[in-house]
């Protein structure tokens, strides 16, 4: 008995971020190709400063993506087509020629959602469009229940589907926890200093917990895409006198990443990124126990307990932010407690493994046009 064919239409770095991430876990995926056999087209967007601008080097991936999915459709003929798209800017336009080559072919489509915000392109009718035509009577596979309502508008003759993300785990933190050094407590923030992503609010937070007497050190690890916001967050940090608690520490990778996440006591994300979903830092932390303090933006929802795994705190609210990290702060006992449910919550819901198995069942149940389910 022959594998049902599959075609993995999917981002890859560069650059590195939640999509592309997770589409190199799944064409690396031994699971999915014990049970499939894979072919893989990959979508790549460049440097993250270029993501939405179109230029001839857009063009010519563009042609050779077509081409190379036109050749697949041709001669491998898949049963299941795989695809992460963009929902936004220049990546959309480049998807939807895509699905409309594959759609040509009557192949059905599992699209793969990491991004959310498409809710708020309802009015334009050309966006309307799109999306409509692109997900009718597909497969859309959303990472959290949370996240149904931005595509309701566009799937009501779409089958709807989800799958949380999962990521590698890795012993190697717990051994680095254990040999760490004690000494104030760190925040750590590991993303993008984007603003979205609530720097600037963060950096209010420590302002006033340092009024409160608090011993801390609050890192940020990530990279600038605008030098001069960066150069700003510094200049309010100088102007504060906060250079004794906050730091800028630049992207770190691999075992710095780890080293990073080891001396960490909590973690914090307030985002309020319009498109933020299901954030792959969150479950990092979760896997090195730590106790998270994020917004409830997106499916961040369905990963943090409030109260449990940590604390959710409004979108924009520097001071209700700084109450919830002064209680982990005050009191290390519960901060130790939380971090810990958030690491037995990861390990039961949030590894590779899940994902892989989760995601094999999801696609034999399209393959098979059944109801199909995920664990």
């Amino acid at each position: 008995m022959r594998k049902a064919r599959l075609l993995e239409v999917v981002h890859l770095p560069p650059p590195v971020h939640g999509a592309s991430v997770v589409g190199q876990c799944v064409v690396g995926s031994k699971v999915v190709r014990d049970h499939f056999d894979v072919r893989v087209v990959p979508l790549r967007s460049g440097q993250l400063k270029d993501l939405g601008r179109l230029n001839m080097g857009k063009l010519s991936a563009l042609a050779k993506v077509l081409w190379r999915i036109a050749f697949n459709l041709l001669y491998f003929r898949p049963d299941i087509v795989y695809f992460t798209p963009g929902l936004r800017g220049i990546a959309l336009y480049r998807d939807f020629v895509c699905v409309l080559l594959i759609k040509l072919f009557r192949k059905p489509i599992v699209f793969h959602l990491h991004s959310k915000g498409i809710r708020s392109s309802e009015g334009k009718t050309i966006l309307r469009f799109m999306y409509s035509f692109m997900f009718h009577k597909e497969t859309v596979v959303l990472l959290s229940s949370f996240l149904t309502s931005d595509v309701a508008p566009f799937t009501r003759r779409t089958r709807v589907l989800f799958l949380s993300n999962g990521i590698v785990r890795n012993p190697a933190l717990l051994e680095l926890k254990r040999r760490r050094h004690r000494g104030a407590p760190i925040i750590l923030f590991l993303s993008n200093l984007i603003e979205s992503k609530g720097v600037g609010d963060l950096l209010f937070a420590a302002l006033i917990l340092r009024g409160r007497g608090l011993s801390f050190r609050l890192r940020f690890v990530g990279g600038a895409t605008d030098d001069a916001v960066l150069a700003g967050y510094r200049a309010f940090i100088s102007a504060q006198k906060l250079e004794e608690y906050v730091e800028f520490s630049g992207p770190k990778y691999d075992v710095e990443r780890d080293q990073m996440l080891a001396e960490a006591d909590i973690f914090a994300f307030p985002t309020y990124y319009a498109r933020e979903c299901v954030p792959l830092v969150i479950l990092e932390a979760m896997q090195a126990g730590l106790a998270i303090v994020a917004t409830a933006e997106g499916g961040i929802p369905e990963m943090i307990q409030d109260g449990e795994t940590g604390f959710l705190v409004p979108r924009r609210d520097p001071a209700f932010l700084a109450g919830r990290l002064e209680i982990l702060l005050r009191r290390p006992e519960l901060c130790e407690e939380v971090g810990e449910q958030a690491r037995r919550v990861f390990l039961e819901r949030f590894t590779l493994e899940r994902f892989e198995r989760n995601l094999v069942m999801l696609l034999n149940s399209v393959e098979g046009d059944g109801e199909g389910s995920v664990e």
